[in-house]
């Protein structure tokens, strides 16, 4: 304040000495030369700087990426991004970021990208190409729908988007008006289940709909259960079902939703979800032609084992008995014959037919159910004797289509008597049921009476043990997914007792019925090939590996044998295709690769010939209508609120006119320049000019 107040009286002084001047030109010119001269000088005490600010660009950048997945294509929302991504000006780097990150020149080449998206991948990539020291500010343009975000950023991202300390401001572009779509939210059912017991399935749907929907539960490909709802205002209800799978092993569960009209996509009406079927209880129906030393033991060995629900019946009165007796007085109670093969077919795992002649109690009108039953993974087993096979009609029913034997008549009306001594075959010494144990014994110890005749063995089948003159004993063979038997004697039961002191324990009886029981059945123990997913397909096109292993009747790796993979979705419309062949090596193992056809339940099949025996396992692929995201319409901001909280970003939900812009450019760094005015040369220039000016003036007027 002193300064400016000298700098005035020296102006005053400077006017009182010039007001004698009698031009009045001339003493304007010299007050405004002194004027300058002191307004120069307090130029050089108050020592004045000139200050600018501007953002960093081009060394620091705002980098904007815009959400390229397949998601954005529904509605405008790409239209939108782009409209967006040209408010940030030409000095903004644009990327566009899906699966990978890919840099753009300009917005509208945003329609050639595509792939999921990977949001926090893509900023990092994005940091690591700009460099972090040059990036002022990340703008992330997008609707929110990435899977990796659904349950908020991982522990992992979070300190890394921290530790870069880029503020992330994210513009969630919402649409206008709800998409119409329906999708399953989420399918709540236990990836395990009790075969024939209940299993409760929950669906959620959301979406709105004023028509009734149907929600579909599906096993494998074939609806087992369904609900319909009714329309109503909310946005999300929930299906509930109960199935009853009806075979052990790998399932598919599938959940389907009634698709509308103008659904922006079907992919999501659809889920797939692998179901784990096992056994709590093996289930047995056993028919006993009339009560026998063998049918007792046989029962005796079922009902000893606490894994078996037995359900066995027996004929009281057989054949021959003098008197006419009518076949429903024949047991205690009315023979089920209804009950037994109707709806309460499938509970059973394994049904046996003792020396029983089914025909007089209407029986053979259920063959076909019986078949189909057997062929959908059940087990049959016949046990010989003077009523069973030949001798007891079989030949003239349809049961002896599908038996693993051939009946033909014999001169001796399809029974011999007699002891025999069996004989295990080149394929039984290998079998797993007929195999040879420590502790079973020599065969040559065994003996059986009686036998069946009028038997040849199927193409397709396999004899384990031969009788006389190599008739056929114990036979196996399949039945589409089944396994079917024939025990053409009713003595095994002497099995149970040593015939000489040296000879084995009556474990062998039960050992024996054990193995065939297991092989029957498909219990793991008894499986020769086994098929295993080393890596699972999820979606079409992803790349699933395989390995079949074979195990000889010895235990042994089976090396040198061919297997085929086939493949087919379920359930089977068309058959199989052949995938590729492969030979197993010296572990006994066989490698394939298939790739995942489109979403559904797929079967995955190997066989192979070893030993007599053809030899098959499968597993099943429960593969996704699409990629997660195709599944997700709708879209999510509040996962990118989170992205921005998490970096200390601003985030936008609004219109794109209505969007600060501005602001997130100018949050970008700032840099000032300070420019020093007092200690520039013309400042000294201009004091010594207008000094001169001034006294040459003076002197050129008198003044001096």
């Amino acid at each position: 304040m002193l300064v400016f107040s000298l700098a005035i009286v020296v102006l005053i002084l400077a006017w009182s000495n010039l007001r004698h001047l009698p031009h009045p030109g001339k003493r304007a010119t010299l007050l405004a030369l002194r004027g300058g001269l002191i307004l120069a000088l307090l130029a050089v005490f108050l020592q004045p700087t000139w200050v600018t600010e501007h953002p960093t660009t081009p060394d620091h950048v705002v980098v904007v990426l815009i959400d390229g997945s397949r998601s954005m294509g529904h509605g405008r929302r790409r239209a939108r991004a782009e409209h967006i991504a040209r408010k940030f000006g030409p000095n903004a780097r644009l990327f566009s970021v899906g699966d990978q990150l890919t840099p753009l020149a300009d917005p509208t080449e945003l329609r050639a990208a595509g792939g999921a998206s990977d949001l926090v991948g893509g900023v990092e990539a994005a940091l690591d190409r700009v460099g972090v020291s040059r990036v002022g500010a990340v703008v992330l343009i997008s609707d929110g729908l990435d899977p990796q975000l659904a349950g908020g950023l991982s522990d992992e991202a979070r300190e890394r988007l921290v530790t870069a300390g880029i503020a992330i401001h994210t513009i969630a572009l919402t649409d206008e008006r709800p998409v119409t779509d329906l999708a399953i939210a989420a399918v709540r059912a236990s990836p395990f289940a009790f075969v024939r017991n209940t299993l409760p399935v929950e669906v959620d749907i959301s979406g709105r709909s004023d028509k009734p929907l149907t929600v579909v539960a599906l096993l494998d490909g074939t609806p087992v259960a369904s609900q319909r709802l009714l329309p109503d205002d909310r946005t999300v209800r929930t299906a509930r079902m109960q199935l009853q799978p009806k075979s052990t092993g790998a399932h598919v569960l599938s959940v389907a939703v009634t698709a509308l009209p103008d659904e922006a996509t079907r992919a999501n009406n659809r889920v797939h979800r692998p179901l784990e079927v096992i056994r709590d209880r093996t289930r047995i129906l056993h028919l006993a032609g009339h009560p026998s030393w063998d049918t007792r033991f046989l029962r005796s060995h079922l009902r000893a084992d606490p894994t078996i629900d037995l359900i066995s019946f027996y004929i009281m009165v057989g054949r021959g008995g003098g008197v006419f007796v009518r076949s429903e007085d024949t047991t205690l109670i009315p023979f089920p014959t209804k009950q037994l093969f109707g709806e309460a077919m499938a509970d059973f795992d394994l049904v046996i037919f003792s020396d029983f002649d089914f025909a007089p109690f209407g029986i053979e009108r259920f063959m076909p159910r019986l078949r189909k039953w057997v062929a959908g993974g059940g087990s049959f087993l016949v046990v010989g004797g003077p009523e069973a096979l030949v001798s007891g009609g079989y030949d003239d029913s349809s049961v002896a289509q599908w038996l693993p034997v051939k009946l033909r008549q014999s001169t001796d009306g399809g029974w011999r008597p007699g002891e025999f001594t069996p004989r295990l075959t080149a394929i039984g010494r290998a079998h797993p049921i007929t195999r040879s144990y420590p502790g079973f014994g020599n065969w040559s110890d065994l003996t059986l009476e009686g036998h069946n005749t009028g038997l040849n063995p199927r193409a397709d089948a396999a004899v384990l043990i031969q009788g006389p003159e190599e008739s056929p004993v114990l036979t196996v063979g399949h039945q589409g997914r089944g396994r079917t038997a024939v025990f053409a004697t009713d003595s095994l039961w002497t099995w149970a007792f040593p015939e000489r002191e040296a000879a084995p324990s009556p474990r062998r009886y039960h050992r024996m019925l054990r193995q065939l029981r297991g092989w029957l059945i498909r219990d793991p123990d008894f499986v020769s090939l086994r098929l295993q997913a080393e890596t699972r397909a999820r979606i079409p096109g992803d790349r699933c590996k395989l390995t079949a292993t074979l195990i000889g009747a010895d235990q042994r790796p089976a090396a040198g044998v061919q297997v085929t993979l086939m493949a087919g979705r379920l359930p089977r419309s068309q058959p199989p295709v052949k995938v590729a062949t492969a030979t197993t090596d010296a572990a006994g193992r066989a490698l394939f690769s298939w790739i995942a056809g489109r979403g559904g339940p797929w079967q995955l099949q190997v066989s192979a010939q070893h030993a007599g025996t053809r030899h098959t396992a499968e597993v099943v692929m429960a593969i996704a209508e699409g990629p997660t995201e195709d599944l997700m319409v709708q879209a999510a901001p509040e996962r990118l609120r989170t992205l921005a909280e998490t970096t200390g970003g601003q985030h936008w939900r609004n219109r794109p006119e209505q969007l600060p812009v501005p602001t997130v450019v100018t949050a970008a760094p700032m840099v000032t320049e300070r420019v020093a005015l007092w200690s520039r040369a013309w400042v000294a220039l201009i004091i010594l000019l207008v000094l001169s000016a001034e006294w040459m003036l003076r002197r050129s007027w008198g003044l001096t």
